[in-house]
């Protein structure tokens, strides 16, 4: 273990309270500043009701500010959300940036009327990529922050506030894709619509969205050899991430290596670092202990 993986210290409660004083001082200084920062202050509010919250992002994307992935992610959630929302222009502000994501295309759908929605469906299956907006959102919140780091205890605190806040958003498209997307063994077009997205979303540089479509196509397995394929991939999966866990936040500059690389190949860094095995033995499962 190198001297910078040595386990970090935990912040003292007035480590802690010193960190929450300088974030309130720089919350009003965010939400006058560029899009990207007052999206970060959005985010970063406490105690805002959900109501305001969702007008005010839907509001930040019709300024004219569509072309923010991280922004319009959050604007097409937060307007399904939003009983109030404009519909409409969020879906006419959005149709560009979404040409080639499948991701975005598949917000979009749950905005889309009944009779366009396997419209919106077919092109967040024929879109190039598919790439949620988690490492997006951490880089809008860690270049806010920035200031903050001004101590190796704040730098810990934004790092573990803004892990935590983009954790909590959840995957709005995920109801979507399983309604679409049964479990079953005969090839349909549907099925194959399904694949093809899928294959996508386990592609996905991000851990949440990668295991989805990786359960998902090992559900839709036209083989045993698939399925086995696909139970390999997730254990690996599993295993970078369980032996991540413990050692990012004591590692650090670990964010910026998830917004540049993307969070699985941080896992890889983050493993190697620490001269720890990328794959798993043979013998280990899902939820046992990785011994490290």
């Amino acid at each position: 273990m190198s001297p910078s993986s040595a386990p970090a210290s935990l912040p003292s409660p007035d480590q802690i309270a010193s960190y929450q004083a300088s974030k309130q001082r720089l919350l009003p200084l965010l939400a006058a500043g560029s899009t990207r920062e007052r999206l970060a202050a959005l985010m970063l509010q406490d105690g805002l009701p959900d109501d305001a919250r969702n007008a005010q992002l839907v509001a930040l994307l019709l300024a004219g500010d569509a072309a923010e992935p991280a922004l319009a992610s959050q604007a097409l959630a937060a307007c399904a959300r939003w009983p109030d929302c404009p519909r409409e222009q969020v879906l006419v502000a959005t149709a560009a940036l979404a040409r080639d994501d499948a991701y975005l295309q598949l917000l979009r759908l749950r905005l889309s009327a009944p009779e366009a929605q396997e419209a919106a469906w077919v092109a967040a299956v024929q879109a190039p990529y598919y790439v949620d907006a988690f490492e997006s959102q951490l880089e809008v919140l860690m270049a806010a922050t920035a200031p903050l780091a001004t101590s190796p205890a704040n730098d810990l605190l934004r790092t573990v506030e803004a892990f935590a806040i983009i954790s909590a958003m959840g995957m709005s498209d995920v109801d979507t894709i399983r309604q679409r997307c049964p479990a079953t063994t005969r090839v349909t077009e549907r099925v194959r619509q399904c694949r093809q997205l899928l294959l996508r979303m386990a592609d996905s540089p991000t851990h949440a969205s990668a295991g989805v479509g990786m359960v998902l196509l090992l559900r839709q397995a036209l083989s045993p050899a698939e399925a086995a394929l696909w139970r390999q991939q997730l254990r690996q999966l599993y295993w970078q991430a369980a032996l991540a866990a413990p050692r990012q936040d004591a590692e650090p500059g670990y964010a910026q290596q998830v917004t540049r690389l993307g969070e699985r190949n941080a896992y890889v860094w983050l493993l190697r670092q620490h001269g720890l095995p990328l794959s798993p033995p043979s013998h280990w499962q899902p939820g046992q202990p990785t011994g490290y």
